[in-house]
């Protein structure tokens, strides 16, 4: 079992990097809620010590992009066979890298411009 201060840290690092406002739900952890939200997103950030089963593949990944790919930004895809959709596991650094930087400072703190977007 992990200290309640890690897994507090993580969601504070969390949602200061992702520019949410974090959900402080004090003693009481009988109130079901998640840990960070802002316009865009919410999170729910979640601490192991042994780590997850994807870890070593994105690790994996992570070493052969250095080696094949050195300027390439390492993203793994996982799919569960019969789901329609698919999750991206990448660093947060990276992450903050990929999307443009007015989301990250402007978009995440209200000023939305969606001039030139394309709708999906």
């Amino acid at each position: 079992m992990t200290h309640s201060s890690t897994w507090k840290n993580l969601e504070k690092a969390a949602c200061k990097k992702l520019g949410c406002v974090r959900v402080v739900r004090g003693e009481d952890f009988s109130k079901h809620d998640l840990d960070g939200y802002n316009d865009y997103i919410v999170l729910d950030a979640k601490l192991r010590a042994d780590g997850w089963g994807f870890l070593s593949l994105y690790e994996k990944l992570v070493k052969d992009q250095k080696e094949l790919y050195p300027a390439q930004i390492p993203i793994l895809v996982l799919k569960k066979k019969s789901r329609r959709s698919f999750f991206i596991v990448m660093d947060v650094d990276d992450f903050c890298k990929v999307v443009k930087p007015e989301i990250i400072e402007g978009e995440l703190n209200g000023e939305r411009d969606t001039e030139g977007q394309q709708e999906y």
